[in-house]
């Protein structure tokens, strides 16, 4: 090494400089320099934690069609819960604009009004969280699991529609299933928020207390639901 001071070179044990006698400071060790990141190709770039596994939910709803929905009760899977209330606002508005007697304009209020009710039943079932001390998840979580329980209740529109032309055509000498089909629809709804009720909840909880946790949500629902016709009948109509 070289003496600062003067330049002579000495040697690299010296403590101090034998030329001109100045005391030799010792350079501290450079600190490893990291490697430089490697780029990384397109096809490695980690994917959106967003998933949408329709024939997963399918398949596991064959089975267990409850836990299916309860289960999946993550914002990863918000977009497969909203796969069915869109469902069922689409066909609706079709099946409307297909009908007779209802207008454009009314097949288009029909469908923003649906979709304002199905956005409040989300609403409340989220909120109605702490209330009844249950497992809060975030919304989009709770548009997941409770999307998913409104599977039946979306399919059913087509049934109905497919019934209704059945009966036109054999002159209503069949029965209407319509009814039939609305009331398992929304006991299939209940038994979700039942279900969930038991096994999200953060303090043990009654019977009763998860019926009303059942009952509450769905009354707040159907209530938000009329009061929303309501009004869009008196502002619009």
């Amino acid at each position: 090494m070289f003496c600062m001071k003067c330049g002579n070179q000495i040697p690299d044990d010296s403590v101090t400089c034998p030329v001109c006698g100045a005391p030799v400071e010792n350079a501290a060790p450079a600190a490893p320099v990291a490697p430089a990141a490697q780029y990384a190709p397109a096809s490695a770039v980690i994917p959106s934690s967003t998933t949408y596994d329709i024939g997963g939910f399918v398949g596991d709803f064959g089975k267990k069609p409850i836990e299916a929905c309860t289960s999946r009760d993550q914002s990863k899977h918000f977009l497969l819960g909203l796969t069915f209330p869109v469902f069922y606002l689409v066909m609706n508005f079709i099946f409307d604009l297909l009908a007779d007697y209802v207008t454009v304009k009314s097949a288009i209020f029909n469908f923003f009004e649906g979709a304002l009710a199905f956005g409040a039943f989300f609403g409340i079932v989220f909120l109605l969280y702490n209330a009844f001390k249950v497992k809060k998840v975030d919304f989009l979580s709770t548009c997941s699991w409770i999307g998913l329980a409104l599977a039946p209740y979306s399919l059913m529109i087509v049934v109905t529609w497919l019934n209704s032309k059945l009966l036109s055509a054999l002159d209503y000498k069949v029965f209407s299933i319509s009814g039939a089909l609305n009331t398992a629809t929304m006991v299939f709804l209940a038994v979700v928020l039942y279900d969930y009720f038991y096994s999200k909840r953060t303090e043990k909880g009654s019977k009763m207390t998860a019926l009303y946790f059942t009952v509450t949500s769905i009354a707040a629902w159907k209530l938000a639901e009329t009061i929303l016709s309501w009004m869009i009948n008196k502002l619009f109509f």
